[in-house]
């Protein structure tokens, strides 16, 4: 009897020991925070008091994501979280958040710059963040939110900019997050984006040639939108210049001395001059002639020329 005593005494702090084990790791799961989604980045109800959520989703699905804008899909987002709210005291004054995280600060500059464009509409805090029309717009290192005013009044003035601290507060700052390319800066005597846009799927008027970077700068005393484009190699900008002359039927293979040209007449007063110099390929959107177009081209061929020649020592 003794040993069948022993016996059951073991079995029973056995089972004993497994019961305390497995309430344990029970209990440490619970404690363990879920993990943090872009959709929580996003305004709670008790964060903006007199609002209230009517709808929420979030998404990483192309297809989805190209449904609601082919402009957001182009710079290829990784995900995006949509939450609308409505005013508690009158439900026809509504906000829709959409906070967009991309894989690199130059995609979300990209999408940024590019629903901005060249707009002296706007009314600027910064280079990465603008209101136009009861809405307002920002720009964080990976991430872009919109906040979407539709029939705001008087009093809902700072409401979009309530939102906007919200989730700029709640967004993490990674190393490296803020930074852009200094490519983008090359025609620029500082580093404000403000007349900058970057196309990454290219631009219309100029077939086949991905990555453009626009800018809207005074040349010769008159405002001009020039292009660029940095490559990997100066074999590479060569190879691109002449995917233009074959993609582009309406380009024109000419010269500037021993700098070579692509002219397309668009019309009368419009035509496009393009180059390229070691890795770069630069260009005029809008000369009113040819003349007038390679005259800007060595003016931007000089100052590129200059610029790299610096970065050099």
């Amino acid at each position: 009897m003794s040993g069948s005593s022993t016996i059951f005494r073991l079995l029973l702090a056995g089972c004993g020991a497994c019961v305390i084990a497995l309430t344990m790791a029970v209990t440490s799961c619970t404690i363990l925070p879920a993990a943090v989604t872009l959709t929580d980045k996003l305004p709670r109800e008790t964060d903006v008091p007199g609002w209230v959520i009517t709808g929420r989703y979030r998404t990483s699905r192309m297809n989805r994501i190209r449904q609601i804008s082919p402009v957001y899909a182009e710079y290829e987002p990784a995900e995006m979280a949509v939450a609308e709210y409505r005013r508690l005291s009158d439900e026809t004054r509504a906000i829709r958040a959409e906070l967009i995280r991309f894989r690199s600060p130059l995609d979300s500059f990209g999408l940024y710059g590019r629903e901005r464009g060249f707009d002296p509409a706007g009314r600027f805090t910064g280079d990465d963040a603008y209101a136009r029309d009861g809405s307002l717009f920002f720009r964080k290192g990976r991430y872009y939110l919109k906040i979407i005013g539709t029939n705001l009044g008087e009093e809902d003035t700072d409401a979009p900019g309530q939102f906007r601290s919200v989730v700029a507060n709640n967004l993490e700052d990674r190393p490296g997050d803020g930074s852009l390319p200094d490519s983008l800066f090359i025609f620029s005597d500082g580093r404000s984006t403000r007349d900058i846009v970057h196309y990454k799927s290219g631009v219309d008027s100029i077939p086949g040639m991905k990555d453009v970077t626009l800018m809207r700068r005074v040349l010769a005393g008159k405002k001009h939108d020039i292009m660029y484009l940095k490559t990997a190699t100066a074999f590479d900008a060569e190879q691109e210049f002449q995917k233009v002359m074959r993609n582009g039927e309406d380009f024109m293979l000419s010269n500037i001395g021993t700098l070579p040209t692509a002219v397309r007449i668009v019309s009368d007063h419009h035509c496009i001059v393009i180059s390229h110099y070691k890795q770069w390929i630069f260009g005029v959107m809008d000369a009113d002639t040819i003349n007038e177009g390679n005259r800007l081209i060595i003016y931007l061929y000089g100052e590129l020329k200059a610029r790299l020649d610096r970065n050099k020592k």
